[in-house]
């Protein structure tokens, strides 16, 4: 095996990595915006550590409206997101650079 080849290898078997990475992190961003798309959830402001302590009442903040268009248009982009990944490893052939 040249150098070449050696190098083209590592370099999939490193992008093929990320790819899996990818695809679990935008799956797991698709379930959330998924639970969104169904009205069930709502958004809460992240608290401090002193905020959480605090026996006193924490000011109470509206979330911004996101149109359920939008939300759609969130789900679509994250599902070609996905499927450009699974083209990248599905073109990701590191055992044909074996000899």
């Amino acid at each position: 095996m040249n150098k070449e080849r050696v190098n083209q290898l590592i370099n999939d078997l490193k992008s093929a990595d990320y790819c899996c990475h990818r695809i679990i992190e935008l799956n797991m961003e698709l379930e959330v915006l998924n639970h969104k798309k169904l009205g069930l959830s709502h958004e809460s402001i992240e608290l401090t550590k002193e905020q959480q302590r605090s026996s006193k009442p924490m000011p109470t903040f509206h979330g911004g409206y996101t149109s359920p268009v939008a939300k759609l248009y969130d789900i679509e982009q994250k599902e070609s997101e996905i499927l450009y990944y699974r083209r990248r490893l599905n073109e990701c052939k590191p055992i044909e650079l074996l000899s």
